[in-house]
């Protein structure tokens, strides 16, 4: 007798497919996120701490604008020259610091009427450029046992202020990015517009200057 065969049924392996690599769209785009935020990252501290005004000229006098200074005090303009020192261009944080001085007479030509000096100071970053303006104010507030009266001034360059010492000398300073305008003026108390109380006059005309010189100096 014939035994029949068994039959064995043939069961397919499980599919089995061939490793893929993993996929990388994720990692793409993280790192995409990461460049754009390390670029952002990048401008923002280079604005921070950039220096937007080039190196000054020597002669400061021809560059800065003493016009609306000199409109408050009409009368014969002297020749504005040049205050520098020798040790200015090696200051402390390799600032770099050109003055201006000029002064107006009288319609004699020779009796003053009054005298001023325009300081412009460059610094290679702007954060430094903070710093020292800091100290500037600070030394004209005085000391805790003679604070003088100084006030900030609003819309010119991003910080500024203001100083009298109430006998006729007027000082508007001002810092934008890493440039520093200091605008001194001394009138004699004899009756002349910018001499007497309140000392506006004198605060408008030096904030004039001081704006109208911040773009000529980029």
């Amino acid at each position: 007798m014939t035994v029949p065969s068994t039959l064995v049924a043939e069961v397919p392996p499980a599919w089995d497919p061939i490793p893929r690599p993993p996929r990388r769209t994720a990692s793409w785009l993280a790192l995409l996120a990461v460049l754009a935020g390390g670029a952002y990252a990048y401008h923002a501290v280079r604005g921070l701490v950039g220096a937007p005004y080039p190196a000054l000229v020597r002669d400061i006098c021809p560059v800065v604008d003493l016009q609306p200074i000199l409109r408050a005090l009409p009368g014969p303009v002297g020749t504005p020259t040049a205050a520098d020192r020798p040790s200015d261009a090696a200051s402390a944080g390799e600032a770099v610091i050109h003055r201006c001085r000029f002064s107006v007479t009288r319609s004699d030509g020779v009796t003053p009427r009054a005298v001023g000096e325009m300081t412009v100071t460059r610094y290679p970053y702007a954060p430094v450029a903070q710093l020292y303006f800091s100290t500037l104010r600070g030394d004209a507030a005085g000391s805790i046992y003679a604070e003088k009266d100084v006030r900030d001034v609003a819309g010119l360059g991003e910080e500024a202020f203001s100083h009298s010492d109430g006998d006729g000398a007027f000082q508007v300073a001002a810092r934008d990015a890493n440039l520093i305008i200091d605008a001194q003026l001394v009138v004699p108390r004899d009756g002349s517009v910018l001499a007497v109380d309140p000392p506006e006059p004198a605060f408008r005309a030096l904030s004039d200057g001081i704006r109208a010189s911040f773009p000529r100096l980029r």
